[in-house]
């Protein structure tokens, strides 16, 4: 292989990485869901990550791909381990009920709040209707204040 295609090749397999650690979103949602995942796996990725972002960081000569290819592999597995361990004593179940109560609480005072203003303003100005009747009989008035306010 070329210099280039290696250099490809790393980037591809340091994206793929990326996405393999990335797929711990999902338990951490079941985590935060109350379904308690297993802590053990995603606690020992995120240490060996750890030591290959201080090797790739720290050797002689840097190996970058290697370093950002294991870097979100700490974030990721420390988060799904945290959230697997410690979760269980929070009723996080809870928590999301009333993130939704409050959600649901804002779609109907938004739906009250739009319905009352289309009551205010009417279907006349909505329409563009009153507008029009306005801009077309002082039109005139309008274009010579305008005109005179840029003359002065």
């Amino acid at each position: 292989m070329t210099e280039k295609q290696m250099k490809t090749l790393g980037w591809i397999a340091t994206f793929m990485s990326v996405m393999m650690y990335v797929s711990y979103i999902p338990q951490i949602m079941n985590n935060l869901a109350g379904q308690k995942g297993n802590f053990i796996q995603p606690a020992v990725a995120a240490l060996n990550c750890s030591l290959w972002v201080y090797y790739g960081l720290f050797k002689k000569e840097r190996d970058i791909p290697l370093a950002a290819a294991n870097a979100p592999g700490i974030v990721f597995g420390l988060i799904t381990a945290l959230t697997a361990l410690f979760l269980d004593k929070i009723n996080c179940k809870n928590i999301f009920e009333k993130q939704l109560k409050r959600m649901f609480m804002f779609k109907k005072i938004l739906s009250v709040a739009l319905a009352y203003v289309g009551i205010i303003v009417g279907a006349g100005l909505s329409s563009g209707q009153d507008l029009m009747q306005y801009f077309v009989s002082f039109w005139i008035s309008w274009l010579i204040r305008c005109l005179s306010s840029r003359c002065t």
